[in-house]
């Protein structure tokens, strides 16, 4: 009688590690240890031989998207391999569902054998009812262990974040990472004015298309060669057939990037879940925001110019950012729209005005033109006049004693400390009576303890009001005169010559256009103007009373 022919099976070995599961034990769960130990089971094996290896190095159980699991199917698929051999379950995966399928399902499905040897499982060795338990147990354990972690990882990226401390791979261009610290960013001195030169040029009227031409005509390699170029360990720029050139987009990212003000946000992006690893977009208001984190490149004034300058149709030419001075600046004062511009032509000359634009595509508001070199007399009039006051209030602030200047804001703040204190005995009161309507049987114990709930939490609030009330009012008396670094914006220009476009963007918010004769022109800093101002005057009045009463 012939002996039958006992099977013999072609194995693949398969190898994953990930911290991002929770593969923290470096050394037991290494890649060569897994190795090792699979090579030395598998050489027990009188009816195995190990025929190939799959190695996912850095890549999480949580799904099957893993190169090297996707190469192990392959194989499967090509008849290449009939087995596969684990150091255990959570190698092959961690999640519950997808393992369960394949070990249970398509595995048997396809002739595959499943080793699994710290979990004592192998698919070809009958399974009573407790084995399969077990099997389903330990599938189940390491599918709530891969969450866990991951909620315990989300929490601790999620405090990192709320710190300041900076989590991401690589770093903005124009920044490095500490050498004594990876959680703090450095100015990288080499590109830093590259940054500066952006945000001066897109001010002074260029398209972000014309800057990343000036930054290619230049040689500066653009952020992504930048950053190879840094890995090779070598300073200074280099130019090359083949590099990567600048685009409007890398310019735009640039400009749009509050990083370079010191400002660090993070957490804009997540995954729907452990499994689900898809990037999904946060509200903002669950963004990580932390300013003045690292040392800023730009100020917050320029950061701000440039971008409301991107926000507004400027249509200015690239090569001369005082074509169209007033661009984005003009507005209806009827319907609040805004100023279209033209050229009107006759023979041998021209001049150029504006028209409302609501006016002109339907007719509904009143036609009402502008000269621009009206607007230009106006505005240069307005300006110079604006300035002049500005200095001389800042040469007030400067000679007034700064307990003066802070004591109306402090009187502000201590009437709200007031309100807040008064609001907490007032609910204290209710808390008391609400208890002496439960003695007299006139509420439940139920509705007290719901009452008293939404008093608690009215107190808690004001009290946490006041803490930060009495915080503001501390750093109040170390910082008056911070109120008054704007007026730097405008006192610095002293008396205005000529008007330009990146000017009046940076000292104007609008103008509007009533008619050919009269506008009204909204300043920046404008409610902070009006702030000192009244300031000013309750110090003056109280240096006068003080006098009279004298």
């Amino acid at each position: 009688m012939s002996k039958m022919l006992k099977t013999r099976y072609k194995a693949a070995i398969y190898l994953r590690l990930s911290r991002d599961d929770g593969d923290d034990k470096a050394e037991s769960d290494s890649i060569s240890n897994q190795r090792a130990m699979i090579l030395e089971y598998a050489s027990g094996l009188d009816d195995v031989d190990v025929v190939c290896e799959m190695v996912d190095d850095g890549y999480s159980g949580s799904n099957f998207d893993r190169p090297g699991f996707s190469k192990l199917l392959e194989a499967i698929e090509q008849k290449k391999v009939n087995c596969v051999i684990v150091k255990d379950l959570s190698r092959f995966s961690r999640d519950y569902i997808g393992s369960g399928i394949y070990a249970m399902n398509l595995f048997p499905k396809w002739g595959v054998r499943l080793i699994a040897i710290n979990d004592n499982y192998d698919s070809v060795k009958p399974m009573n009812s407790n084995d399969e338990l077990m099997f389903s147990f330990r599938s189940v354990v390491n599918d709530i262990y891969l969450r866990d972690i991951s909620v315990k990882i989300r929490s601790h990226l999620d405090i990192k974040r709320k710190k300041g401390e900076y989590i991401g791979a690589f770093v903005a261009y124009g920044y490095l990472k500490s050498p004594e610290n990876k959680h703090e960013i450095i100015i990288d001195e080499t590109v830093a004015p590259n940054i500066v030169s952006i945000f001066q040029w897109k001010i002074e009227g260029m398209s972000p298309s014309a800057i990343a031409d000036k930054l290619n005509d230049l040689g500066i390699l653009s952020p992504a060669e930048y950053k190879k170029y840094m890995g090779s360990k070598l300073t200074g720029f280099q130019t090359g057939k083949n590099q990567g050139l600048w685009s409007h987009v890398s310019v735009q990212r640039i400009l749009k990037n509050e990083i370079y003000t010191g400002t660090l946000i993070q957490g804009k992006t997540t995954t729907a879940s452990h499994k689900v690893k898809k990037l999904v977009e946060r509200e903002k208001s669950d963004w990580a925001i932390k300013e003045n984190s690292h040392p800023p490149i730009i100020s917050k004034l320029m950061f701000d110019t440039a971008n409301e300058i991107m926000m507004r149709d400027t249509r200015n030419s690239s090569k001369n950012a005082d074509t169209y001075i007033f661009s984005g600046l003009l507005f209806c004062a009827d319907c609040k729209n805004s100023m279209i511009r033209r050229v009107s032509k006759y023979k041998d000359s021209q001049y150029v005005y504006y028209r409302c634009g609501t006016q002109k595509t339907t007719g509904e508001c009143s036609n009402h033109n502008i000269r621009e070199e009206a607007i230009y007399e106006m505005v240069f009039q307005t300006l110079n006049a604006h300035i002049k006051t500005i200095i001389e209030l800042q040469n007030v602030v400067k000679n007034m004693n700064k307990s003066e200047l802070s004591r109306n804001n402090q009187s502000k703040i201590d009437k709200l400390i007031k309100e807040k204190e008064a609001e907490i005995k007032k609910r204290k009161q209710d808390i008391f009576y609400t208890h002496q309507s439960l003695l007299d049987g006139v509420i439940t114990q139920e509705e007290f303890k719901d009452f008293k709930g939404i008093y608690d939490e009215q107190i808690r609030t004001a009290e946490e009001a006041i803490l930060r009330l009495n915080e503001e009012k501390a750093k109040m008396q170390d910082n008056v005169l911070e109120m008054c670094e704007w007026m730097n914006v405008f006192t610095e220009l002293g008396e205005v010559k000529k008007l330009t476009h990146k000017m009046l963007v940076m000292l104007i918010d609008k103008i509007y256009v009533i008619n050919k004769n009269s506008i009204n022109i909204v300043f920046k800093y404008q409610s902070e103007f009006e702030h000192i101002s009244k300031i000013l005057d309750t110090v003056e009045n109280t240096r006068a009373n003080m006098i009279m009463a004298g």
